[in-house]
């Protein structure tokens, strides 16, 4: 057995339900572990039926294939999943996304058991204030392929990391309900034309060879996961509704500036303010002149506080208190400055949008700004330009730089028009 080095779970990102093999032999590979499994399940009083047999293989065969290629990636690296039962119960048209609890902890548990891969059991406390990397009040599992498991896969069966592949199976549109688990719903022509929509830019997106030109840093991308999915919330298609899925989406700013498509540098453009330039707008006014929205005189050295501020403000119900602010931002405060100051100051700045502060209504914004996302998309696949989405920015070729521009201002002032019915507005748009 090999040195065991300790897993950091700050260097790991999640697992991935959608692998597969393309090639004998690593599909020949995983038939080898499944039958091992089985082997040491002496307990058991039958044998799996045919279609929970099968649900186990898929299973298997994806946790094996990702597990691989985070180590080819990095050894270190390490793989986050649930086993949490809540994960796992779905309506039926999401669960080639998620597999279920019990394929999972049967698949984990044999391969850590015999020495395939290490183990670091997560945890969950009701009372954590504090959140994983995806969110989660404690911490996810974590697994990590050991060289046992590659040794396995390339010396036993000649395996190699080309060998995998993905599943185009999950789904693309998917809606949330209030609380916030997955939620089946009704096909409607909308339903199918926005499936559709995504169909057609997956493909564009897919045919283009996207990846990084310096060093990948800590996060270590995923770069084979490009394929986009849409997240609805609230029960409704018109909250959220925001492109996920593409492995640039999660990445850091400055990742990100080093991104390439088809072999060409990059730029991304983004809307300036695009939220708060939003409540003026759909409130039938003008928004400021200056160039940041978020700067107030008198408090330009808390412009993040600022933002952050008004940001929170947007998605808190009305009557919910201010959470606390992340470190960073509570050092921006001035002496004297505490959360609740800085509330009323930013509520008295932005008076003119108060219907829009403690009002909730995050997941509307969400959903508008989802749709000009949607109509650059549309519009720079209909020219054949590969396109990456970051919710409010954009990422293109740079000798498309100009056609992103023209489309993303476009973009905004026809989804206005259609919300409000009002006279032609403009974004912001900067690099």
């Amino acid at each position: 057995m090999h040195d065991y080095t300790p897993i950091d779970r700050d260097n790991s990102r999640l697992m991935r339900l959608d692998r597969r093999g393309v090639r004998t032999p690593f599909t020949e590979a995983v038939s080898d572990l499944l039958g091992q499994l089985e082997a040491t399940e002496v307990t058991r009083k039958r044998k799996r039926k045919g279609r929970d047999r099968n649900n186990l293989a898929v299973t298997l065969e994806a946790m094996v294939a990702d597990l691989y290629a985070a180590y080819s990636t990095s050894p270190s690296l390490a793989l986050g999943y649930s086993r949490n039962s809540n994960d796992y119960n779905v309506a039926p048209r999401y669960r080639n996304s998620v597999g279920s609890l019990t394929t999972v902890k049967t698949s984990a548990d044999f391969l850590t058991a015999n020495g395939y891969a290490e183990h670091t059991a997560g945890y969950y406390r009701r009372s954590d204030k504090l959140q994983d990397a995806w969110g989660n009040a404690g911490e996810r599992s974590r697994l990590r392929a050991t060289p046992e498991l590659i040794s396995f896969l390339e010396g036993t069966h000649g395996a190699q990391p080309d060998h995998i592949g993905r599943r185009e199976e999950g789904e693309l549109i998917r809606l949330k309900d209030a609380g916030k688990n997955w939620q089946d719903y009704m096909e409607t022509a909308d339903t199918k034309r926005m499936r559709k929509q995504l169909e057609t830019l997956n493909d564009l997106i897919g045919s283009a060879a996207i990846s990084l030109s310096g060093p990948e840093g800590k996060s270590k991308p995923d770069l084979t996961a490009k394929r986009l999915y849409r997240v609805f919330n609230d029960g409704r298609f018109d909250r959220g509704g925001r492109f996920y899925g593409g492995w640039w989406i999660g990445e850091r700013q400055d990742s990100r500036k080093l991104i390439t498509i088809d072999g060409e540098p990059t730029v991304e453009l983004d809307y300036s303010a695009l939220h708060l330039r939003l409540c003026y707008h759909l409130s039938g006014l003008e928004a400021p002149s200056q160039d940041d929205l978020y700067a107030i005189e008198g408090l330009e050295g808390m412009r993040e506080a600022v933002k952050w501020c008004l940001l929170v403000l947007v998605n808190l119900d009305n009557g919910k208190r201010m959470p606390s602010p992340e470190p960073k931002i509570r050092e921006q405060l001035s002496e004297g400055w505490t959360t609740a100051k800085l509330r009323k100051a930013v509520e008295c700045c932005y008076a003119d949008i108060n219907q829009w502060l403690g009002s909730g209504k995050g997941t509307e914004l969400q959903y508008i700004d989802s749709q000009i996302a949607c109509e650059v998309l549309v519009q720079l696949s209909r020219k054949g330009v590969t396109c990456l989405p970051v919710h409010d920015s954009f990422i293109v070729a740079l000798h498309h730089q100009d056609s992103l521009r023209e489309a993303m201002l476009d973009a905004y002032s026809k989804v206005l028009m259609m919300e409000t019915g009002g006279p032609k507005v403009y974004a912001m748009i900067r690099s």
